[in-house]
């Protein structure tokens, strides 16, 4: 897979990149340009990552 974007409430992107990881996706990019940057990742962190990863 070259690129995909995951668009969602936190709930569906969770969801979709759960699927995408039980297919053998073993790498993430989350590329965060601009301003509010950190509290970007701090939103995919907790709100996203801390579902699918346990």
């Amino acid at each position: 897979m070259r690129a995909l974007a995951v668009v969602g409430s936190e709930d569906e992107c969770a969801a979709r990149l759960r699927e995408l990881l039980s297919t053998g996706l073993d790498t993430l990019i989350f590329p965060l340009a601009g301003r509010g940057r950190v509290e970007r990742w701090r939103r995919i962190r907790d709100g996203i990552l801390g579902q699918i990863i346990v």
